[in-house]
C-alpha cells in the first residue's frame, strides 16, 4: 500500500507497482469513472 501524502514518479516505480497503478487506472475506465479536461481541472483546483 502506497502513503497517499507521497507521490508517485514512474521513474521511482517497481514494476509491480508501476502494473498495479495502470491496472487501477484500468479498472476506472473500466467502470466508466472518466473525467473531462474541465472535470480535472476543477478537482485539481480544490
Amino acid at each position: 500500500m502506497t502513503d497517499k501524502s507521497i507521490l508517485l514518479s514512474v521513474a521511482t516505480m517497481t514494476g509491480e507497482q508501476l502494473d498495479t497503478q495502470l491496472n487501477k487506472g484500468y479498472a476506472s475506465i473500466k467502470a466508466e469513472r472518466v473525467y473531462s479536461v474541465d472535470e480535472v481541472d476543477i478537482l485539481l483546483a480544490k
